[in-house]
């Protein structure tokens, strides 16, 4: 009963969110409609990618196709990102366009100014397509940089948020579509929808990014302890009793995670002295850490994808939501990746609809995880 109340009042504060939304969107479309026009000069191509770390890692191998491509080997390519993965970008990414704007999402929907100075900036970009590849577009951000362009190609795919009212206000922003064909990993989805829009194809299998480290430490797993949701956390005592079992079969775990998993760090040092770079490591110093481990232990973090576009062999802890799209790597052929389900999402709620509470991660035992890495190591 607790689990159902709680799963309603959730969903519940998602309706309510999508309906300002909604009252937003109309209310500042009306200052992008006071933009200047222009006549397109110039062959200017623009992509919209403003999700956050771990989606950047799933579509990244995809830029270069757009440069590649017969139809726009001549176009200059802006990217409009995502500020939070722009050093991710810089260190991998940047010889693919040529040019960037970055937004932080934070400022944008807070600071009117800041929100005005933007769309001003896009349209003064005066590009003829722009390109939103993300699968579930906020009707805030993605699609009011597509407006403030002013461009007149406009390409999408069919948006997927949980009401239909939502998505018809967001479709009719575009005018060209992708059809889906029927992809359930994003990694696979993000790959046809570059063919789609660049007209060429790539040849990536995987997400792929290219090692930094100097050289692999053997025993040295690295794990994750944070998330990007309380209901993806996984319980204190639970990682106290994993990082003690690896130290107890001879591996060297190292704690990784951002600064507002410090105190959890702390904690877990205390009971088990284990290293930690908790809170010191930026974004790219955090993949050569990945990229020197022998292993990575993670919830549905951006750790995930790293880690399988390291080639590392991956555990992950998951809720369920959105399993599917984003951890469900074995389903799809992933060999190196072992993703471990809350006995709630496999008790048949295997949906995509599927939601959870933070008392599900209990169910996920520090024995599964163990045991889940050992399957991984001995393959």
């Amino acid at each position: 009963m607790i689990r159902t109340i709680g799963l309603f009042l959730r969903w519940r504060s998602q309706q309510k969110q999508e309906h300002q939304a909604m009252r937003l969107f109309k209310n500042w479309r009306v200052f992008l409609e006071q933009l200047p026009k222009y006549k397109i000069t110039e062959k200017k191509l623009a992509i919209v990618r403003l999700d956050d770390i771990g989606d950047y890692l799933l579509w990244r191998n995809f830029i270069e196709v757009y440069k590649q491509s017969e139809g726009y080997k001549d176009y200059t390519i802006t990217l409009i990102g995502n500020v939070v993965w722009k050093s991710i970008f810089e260190a991998f990414d940047n010889k693919f366009v040529d040019e960037t704007i970055w937004v932080n999402k934070q400022e944008y929907l807070s600071n009117e100014a800041y929100r005005i100075a933007l769309w001003q900036n896009i349209r003064a970009q005066k590009i003829e397509t722009i390109i939103c590849p993300s699968r579930t577009r906020p009707l805030l951000l993605d699609d009011l940089m597509v407006l403030a362009s002013g461009a007149t190609r406009r390409l999408a795919t069919r948006n997927s948020r949980g009401l239909s009212k939502v998505n018809k206000i967001s479709d009719a922003v575009y005018t060209e579509f992708f059809t889906s064909k029927n992809e359930t990993h994003e990694f696979f989805f993000n790959k046809n929808f570059a063919a789609f829009a660049s007209g060429l194809d790539s040849n990536y299998q995987s997400p792929f990014l290219p090692s930094t480290a100097a050289q692999i430490i053997p025993k040295q797993v690295i794990c994750f302890i944070g998330a990007s949701a309380k209901s993806k956390t996984w319980p204190l005592e639970n990682w106290i009793e994993l990082v003690t079992l690896l130290q107890q079969n001879g591996f060297e775990p190292l704690l990784s995670g951002g600064k507002n998993e410090i105190n959890i760090a702390e904690e877990i040092v205390t009971a088990t002295q284990v290293n930690s770079i908790v809170g010191e490591s930026n974004l790219v110093e955090t993949l050569s850490s990945i990229s020197a481990s022998s292993a990575v232990i993670t919830g549905d973090t951006m750790a995930a994808h790293a880690g399988v576009s390291l080639s590392k062999p991956t555990v992950i802890l998951a809720n369920g939501v959105n399993a599917q799209r984003f951890v469900a790597y074995e389903e799809v052929g992933f060999e190196n990746v072992k993703t471990v389900y809350t006995a709630q999402y496999l008790r048949g709620r295997r949906d995509k609809n599927y939601r959870a509470v933070s008392k599900d991660m209990e169910s996920i035992k520090p024995t599964e995880i163990f045991a889940a890495l050992q399957t991984l190591l001995h393959r």
